[in-house]
């Protein structure tokens, strides 16, 4: 590897929380020796950023799913990471598809019982229609800030 090479690779992390500091040099102390875990301080440091790297964008996923694809192919995540999170993908997918429908059924018998109260019929065939499946009033205004604001998108009509 050339000089420049190595130059690219090469990073200046200013640390500023104390305990953090302390425990460091407490890891490097009890580590890093000619004879210890590992030769340099170096190498305990690459050591480090190596697993914490796994363990925050772990984190970040999670916190932030609607990035995984593009995140996960970036990032040389262990496979049996990436399969659970492929794995929590399609189950949250399954549940968004099974939780509209529920909804979209609920909000029809609700507003069916809502005309039944006011004295308007409803037939079998305005139920089957879908026409009754939109959520009333201010749920339907909730869920769209909740869509825009998750999704940046509203939901569909």
């Amino acid at each position: 590897m050339s000089k420049n090479e190595l130059f690219k690779n090469q990073f200046y992390l200013r640390l500023n929380d104390s305990k953090t500091i302390d425990l460091l040099s407490q890891l490097i102390d009890k580590t890093v020796s000619p004879t210890g875990t590992y030769k340099s301080e170096n190498a305990l440091l690459n050591a480090i950023v190596d697993e914490g790297i796994k363990v925050f964008v772990k984190a970040f996923i999670e916190k932030n799913l609607s990035g995984l694809s593009e995140l996960t192919q970036s990032v040389d995540l262990p496979q049996d990471i990436y399969r659970s999170l492929k794995q929590i993908e399609r189950t949250l997918d399954e549940f968004y598809v099974r939780h509209s429908i529920v909804e979209k059924m609920l909000a029809a018998l609700f507003n069916a019982r809502i005309a039944e109260l006011s004295g308007t019929k409803i037939s079998a065939d305005d139920l089957l229609s879908g026409i009754l499946m939109e959520l009333p009033g201010i749920l339907g205004e909730i869920k769209d800030m909740h869509d825009k604001a998750r999704f940046n998108k509203p939901r569909g009509r």
